[in-house]
């Protein structure tokens, strides 16, 4: 078991075994790659944006909610603020999103980025409907 560290919105390569909140589970997904030892993450589906709908698999039903613009533009903020501790673990991510508003990580597509020959040891393919 993992705790996200509610409220701590950057990524957490402490000795503690908590990861990062950055409030959408996507932070936390590359966060916990992080923890498992990954040195290079594809991102894949983390448009951060509601432009083309709130998930790939349609809106929540009640009680459950869905995200707001203002949600997502703080989630991609604070995606994009950890880019320079991610790069200073060591870890590379690419987004290999076909739509994305993530502005601090390398764009590359996804054939691409899997063509490349690397160790399946230290990778790690993280999926988001938003993020």
């Amino acid at each position: 078991y993992t705790p996200a560290r509610r409220g701590h919105n950057a990524m957490l390569f402490d000795e503690t075994p908590d990861i990062g909140w950055g409030q959408n589970g996507g932070f936390q997904a590359i966060n916990l790659a992080c923890r498992f030892g990954a040195a290079e993450i594809l991102l894949v589906g983390f448009d951060c944006s509601i432009e083309k709908g709130v998930h790939f698999h349609g809106s929540h039903p009640s009680p459950l909610t869905n995200p707001k613009q203002g949600s997502v533009d703080q989630w991609r903020a604070f995606l994009d603020a950890a880019a320079p501790a991610l790069a200073a673990a060591g870890v590379q991510v690419m987004n290999c999103s076909h739509h994305s508003r993530l502005a601090a990580f390398e764009r590359r597509p996804l054939l691409e980025a899997l063509s490349c020959p690397r160790s399946p040891s230290t990778m790690a393919t993280t999926s988001s409907a938003i993020a």
